[in-house]
């Protein structure tokens, strides 16, 4: 008896080398704190919005209010969390929602793109927008 294999396509992971201040400077100079689930911005110690470091953000909570959840979720980020958070949004083949784009790598982010990275770094995935 003759049996035909089926070949399916198999992923690939590729590293690349990202510099962490051009990161973290395209995610937070981006203007994503104006969309408003956000609500707390508090940069630790040396770190600012342009230079990798540590940051508490807190967001609206999709799941507030119910079964006793807190109305916010609130996350300290390092850059590490938002190279994660790259890789995702790029596996998962997000686009900005506000012009469509799909230029993860450009690293000239607008608001949605900024806002996108640092929901799937909380979420796991983009909630709001």
């Amino acid at each position: 008896m003759n049996k035909e294999k089926t070949h399916h396509g198999s992923e690939v992971t590729v590293s690349i080398p990202i510099d962490t201040d051009e990161l973290w400077y395209a995610v937070f100079g981006s203007g994503w704190e104006n969309h408003e689930w956000w609500s707390k911005i508090v940069y630790k110690g040396d770190t600012a919005w342009d230079k990798a470091g540590k940051v508490i953000l807190s967001i609206a909570n999709p799941e507030g209010d119910s079964n006793g959840k807190s109305r916010v979720v609130t996350r300290t980020l390092d850059v590490q969390d938002l190279k994660r958070a790259l890789s995702i949004t790029m596996a998962k083949g997000y686009r900005d929602a506000c012009t469509g784009r799909s230029e993860w790598l450009s690293f000239e982010y607008d608001s949605c793109e900024g806002d996108a990275i640092l929901q799937v770094a909380i979420f796991g995935e983009v909630i709001y927008g």
